[in-house]
């Protein structure tokens, strides 16, 4: 197979999103790149197995026949296509792919497991996925060129979809920005180098292309390939997204979890589990459960999870470990936990240097601004430097002076902090806080610039704009959500109402509480919030003599208060919890019930009054009786249908957060009118 050159590749890649506009299961890049991603990796993969079975004959490949990609798909005239084609990937492919398991660490059988456990084919023409699979097979895998080449082609298609994300747009972080701390971190071979909440991974691809240059011997290879790059990410399309760029850049077995970094007590990080170098832009806001705040010191819980991430990072790192990451400004001077946060930092860790960047760095969907805090376990913060990142002199003539989404920050314009990085001096950007000054104030990092003309603070006007950038956004997705609505719905033919136990397993796995252990209980919210994670018991605490244990993607239920809705979907993150035998435990057959579709309906009325239907006793004290329990029915329908409807909810679900993060914007207008309409200024 020939070597395509970077048009050939494009035009393919173009060709194939085009066809792809034509489905009727496909609304957005949101929607189309994701599929795009898991074809992509099932042909990239293989090719990548062919050439290991080249080059050792004895070599057992991690995706046996018939469900390798040359198998079912390579056969562009005589392969499967239409209606056959939909089934077999849908009821045959996906399924034995998620149930793949290793039999030995980092095996690739687990990779790919983890990899396609949440991910479904969301194609309805078995037609139009034959052509994108058969554009497809014309990319080699194994050709250098191809895989740099589509490497590129691949980044520029995620930030696309953090273009069209709304929302969801935190699984991209501008790669000038990478670059910039990557290069000042200047990660090395042998260090291990983690980046807790990965996103599409691009932290870890920027340090591969970093350190290539630094392979002198076989060795250095293998330690590059196997032993320096780490990463953890909580949500599986940014899980997949990642693990396919990491493998496109030549990363051919990543060290990437589908975990929840801030999941347990970071107490419980040892020694053997801190990293050298930790590059990172953790999410902003309040999105981590309340029972996560569980995890960390009673007087440093905060819903700032920028915040929290901080505390995870400096547990994390080793003695002379560096951290190079992204955070909002109010993780800056947030009083409260905030503050003693800040200063366990100070106190225990070297704060050298903090970028401060301008207005828009992400935008249109993070009006807020952002810093890079670089920091380093070589002792206390004795002084801070500060470089107030410049716009570009022709943006700041312009009335609204920001990076937008159609001019964004370029690389080049980090050049002058690099040449000021190793040549420290004061100048009209750069300034020297000593550790006593910041003290004083608190231990608040909002470091101003002495010698700046206007002051750092956003006017109405610019939050204003944020707020309208917002509104249109809105508008837009409004018009997205009202299009999932009003057309595609599911006709009542289609669901039929099925009682638990045709697609749910009553799960006994009995645990032996042992007094010298330590147990992790859950506890389900009412009216479908889903389960929480309890606090942590040990087994003298324990009055039950019969626990039992929690996977991911069970459904548990709280017999007593099931009439109000209590019961969940166990996510990745409190998996391996203990419940007593007042929550029954259900392993659901996901080739029949989607979690996140059981999840959602868990939330209604319809549900309640199901249970009700089935519970015994007093109106004050029903509950329901194990027997009852599986004859609970739920409105199911073919699994491609309820995953449709589940994007129908979340696009519901994403209105109202943007609708939320407008709010917060509004409050802080609101706020900067009441702070400056007294004042003579």
């Amino acid at each position: 197979m020939r070597s395509m050159d970077g048009k050939d590749l494009s035009s393919i890649i173009k060709r194939a999103r085009d066809i792809m506009r034509k489905d009727a299961g496909l609304s957005t890049d949101v929607d189309r790149i994701p599929q795009l991603s898991w074809i992509l990796f099932l042909k990239a993969f293989d090719d990548l197995e062919k050439e290991r079975v080249l080059l050792n004959p004895s070599y057992r490949e991690a995706i046996e026949a018939p469900y390798r990609w040359r198998d079912w798909a390579a056969d562009e005239e005589k392969g499967r296509t239409g209606d056959e084609l939909i089934d077999f990937v849908n009821s045959k492919l996906f399924p034995y792919l998620r149930g793949l398991f290793g039999t030995v660490e980092k095996d690739q059988r687990a990779v790919i497991a983890e990899v396609f456990r949440e991910i479904y084919n969301s194609m309805r023409s078995g037609y139009l996925l034959r052509d994108i699979i058969n554009l497809v097979n014309s990319i080699d895998f194994t050709s250098s060129d191809d895989i740099h080449t589509i490497a590129h082609l691949y980044e520029s298609m995620l930030k696309e979809m953090r273009d069209a994300a709304g929302t969801n747009g935190e699984f991209y972080t501008p790669r000038p920005v990478i670059r910039f701390i990557v290069n000042q971190i200047r990660p090395q071979i042998g260090e291990k180098i983690l980046d807790p909440a990965l996103g599409t991974g691009g932290f870890l691809t920027e340090s591969y292309e970093y350190m290539k240059n630094q392979q002198k011997k076989a060795e250095d290879r293998e330690v590059l390939q196997h032993y320096t790059l780490f990463g953890i990410e909580k949500k599986p399309m940014p899980y997949l997204l990642g693990m396919m760029n990491l493998i496109l850049h030549g990363i051919e077995k990543p060290n990437v979890k589908r975990d929840n970094a801030l999941r347990l007590p970071i107490t419980e990080i040892t020694e053997k589990d801190r990293v050298d170098v930790i590059m990172t832009n953790p999410p902003f806001g309040g999105e981590e459960e309340k029972t996560i705040l569980d995890n960390f010191p009673e007087a440093m819980r905060t819903s700032e999870t920028s915040l929290l991430f901080l505390q995870y990072i400096m547990r994390k790192l080793k003695d002379c470990g560096r951290c190079g990451m992204v955070v909002p400004n109010g993780a800056l001077f947030d009083p409260g936990a905030g503050a003693r946060i800040r200063k366990e930092l100070l106190d225990n860790f070297n704060l050298h240097t903090i970028i401060r960047l301008p207005s828009g760095v992400f935008a249109p969907y993070a009006g807020i601004e952002t810093n890079l805090l670089f920091f380093d376990r070589t002792g206390a913060t004795r002084e801070i430097w500060c470089y107030e990142h410049p716009l570009p002199e022709e943006r700041q003539e312009k009335r609204n002076p920001s990076y937008t989404k159609t001019q964004p920050l370029q690389y080049r314009e980090f050049a002058s902090i690099q040449k000021w990085w190793s040549n420290r001096e004061e100048n009209d950007f750069a300034w020297k806080v000593s550790i006593e000054e910041v003290q004083k104030h608190n231990y608040s990092l909002d470091l101003k610039n002495p010698r700046a003309k206007t002051k750092r603070v956003l006017s109405p006007k610019q939050l204003l704009d944020d707020i309208l950038g917002k509104e249109e956004r809105f508008i837009e997705l409004a018009v997205q959500t009202r299009q999932a609505l009003c057309t595609d719905v599911p006709r009542s033919n289609q669901i039929e109402h099925v009682p638990l136990s045709q697609f749910g397993k009553l799960m006994r796995r009995e645990v032996e509480i042992k007094a010298d252990r330590t147990y992790r209980t859950i506890g389900c919210r009412l009216y479908g919030e889903g389960v929480y994670q309890r606090e942590e018991k040990s087994g003298n605490e324990i009055k039950a003599k019969r626990m039992f244990l929690v996977k991911e993607n069970d459904l548990v239920v709280n017999r007593i208060w099931a009439q109000k809705g209590s019961a969940g979907i166990v996510p990745p993150e409190i998996s391996g919890s203990v419940v007593t035998q007042d929550f029954p435990v259900f392993e659901l057959d996901t080739d029949k019930a989607f979690p996140k579709y059981i999840a959602w309906y868990l939330k209604t009325k319809d549900f309640q009054e199901e249970c009700k239907r089935h519970s015994h006793g007093t109106s004050g004290r029903q509950r329901l009786s194990p027997d009852e329990l599986p004859k609970v029915t739920f409105p199911l329908c073919k699994l491609p249908e309820q995953q449709r409807i589940v994007a129908r909810i979340e696009k519901v679900d994403d209105l109202r957060r943007l609708l939320n993060e407008a709010g917060r914007e509004s409050r802080d207008l609101v706020s900067w009118v009441l702070d400056n309409s007294f004042k003579n200024e």
